[in-house]
């Protein structure tokens, strides 16, 4: 506690020591006053936090739509149930394919996949997770093989066959932002005409 909370709390413990009841229980009164301000502040701040992360994510999925090269080919929404957030790479694990870390949480998931044309998806992959990497938190990458199985990012992880691309051209990044949010960055790509940007927005907690 620094010195504005032990002024606060004399402040209040003088007020309330003018009324009816003991030294007690003015003690008691007054820290339970103290502390349910402390509660009140610190949940305004983390409802600031999430709406501050829900503008910068608005921004970013602007970003990518307004891009010359890219064309949504997907949009979606769901209440999830004891998601993995992958945080290590697909292999095979006594004969079956799994991550090797991953975050598990429950509420909303929200995914977009865009078609990336005339330009590389890894240079728009890395520009942007160099923009969101500036007010978010890496907690995991991966590039090429280093990711694991492509197929099984496509198959297991996102369950959409246009993500299954060759092992180069994967790129994989995990973000959490403040207020708790986790977006992921997806890359994939088979051919000049088959390449694809893929992000999950996963909002832990409301459902």
């Amino acid at each position: 506690m620094g010195w504005s909370g032990y002024q606060g709390l004399r402040s209040v413990l003088g007020k309330v020591q003018t009324s009816k009841g003991g030294w007690w229980g003015s003690l008691v009164v007054a820290t339970f006053m103290w502390a349910s301000g402390l509660g009140t502040a610190s949940a305004e701040v983390s409802h600031q936090s999430v709406d501050t992360s829900k503008q910068r994510i608005e921004q970013w999925v602007a970003q990518v739509n307004d891009h010359w090269s890219t064309q949504l080919r997907s949009h979606t929404s769901a209440s999830v149930r004891g998601f993995h957030i992958p945080l290590g790479a697909m292999k095979k694990i006594r004969g079956v394919w799994r991550l090797e870390s991953s975050e598990v949480v429950s509420g909303s998931r929200r995914r977009l996949t865009w078609q990336v044309e005339g330009e590389p998806v890894l240079d728009l992959f890395n520009s942007l997770a160099a923009t969101i990497g500036e007010s978010s938190t890496l907690q995991w990458q991966c590039d090429g093989r280093a990711c694991g199985n492509g197929a099984e990012w496509a198959n297991k992880v996102y369950q959409e066959r246009l993500l299954y691309g060759r092992d180069e051209f994967m790129g994989y990044r995990a973000f959490q932002l403040p207020g708790g949010t986790w977006l992921t960055l997806f890359s994939a790509a088979r051919t000049a005409d088959r390449q694809y940007l893929h992000i999950d927005i996963i909002q832990p907690g409301i459902e």
